[in-house]
């Protein structure tokens, strides 16, 4: 645990057994918002068939005793991406659609979209628009109540735009509680 001053203590370690241990990753397996640790072990002794463990978080303790044991066969590249957005360390990625344009005689209406969301996973949206194609980049994130909003439900209107905006581009946020799991987008509608 860190110190007052910030820096850790070698007086304060919890000690857990391995075997060899060449990757860990820190991702709440059970969801009870404690994070768990595992562990991917290389080889006990001479034989790389070996356990890797999860180590059950119980309130911020860990211990030998609590564990799950993974049958591992040498388990190089276990790992090959840490859990959560490479930029913002958080446990959401996001997609940005190519833009499109509306004919000149239509409107923006509603924004719908299929996708399946296990163990507490989700998908939000938002929308910038723009007279310009080139425009675009420039113009704000937005939701149905503006800037920092998302569209949270599949249907929902699109809030009334300027008639000079005839082009669009939306963003998916796909969210994860705890990197274990995540959501799968496999439609997206933009009626108008």
């Amino acid at each position: 645990m860190p110190t007052s001053s910030g820096a850790y203590s070698l007086d304060d370690v919890t000690h857990l057994r391995q075997a060899s241990s060449l990757g860990v990753m820190v991702a709440d397996l059970n969801y009870d918002d404690w994070p768990d640790i595992v562990f991917c072990n290389h080889s006990t002794g001479a034989s790389h068939l070996t356990k890797s463990r999860i180590h059950w978080n119980r309130q911020g303790q860990f211990g030998d005793d609590d564990v799950t044991l993974l049958p591992t066969i040498d388990p190089h590249n276990a790992l090959i991406a840490d859990l959560g957005n490479a930029y913002t360390r958080r446990l959401e990625e996001a997609y940005l659609s190519e833009p499109f344009e509306r004919p000149a005689d239509g409107r923006f209406k509603s924004l719908s979209w299929a996708a399946d969301t296990p163990f507490g996973t989700s998908v939000v949206f938002q929308l910038r628009t723009s007279p310009t194609r080139q425009q675009l980049h420039d113009a704000p994130w937005v939701g149905p109540g503006g800037p920092d909003t998302h569209f949270h439900q599949s249907g929902e209107d699109v809030p009334s735009l300027s008639i000079d905006h005839r082009w669009l581009q939306y963003r998916a946020v796909l969210r994860t509680l705890n990197g274990a799991a995540t959501p799968i987008l496999t439609r997206v509608a933009i009626t108008y």
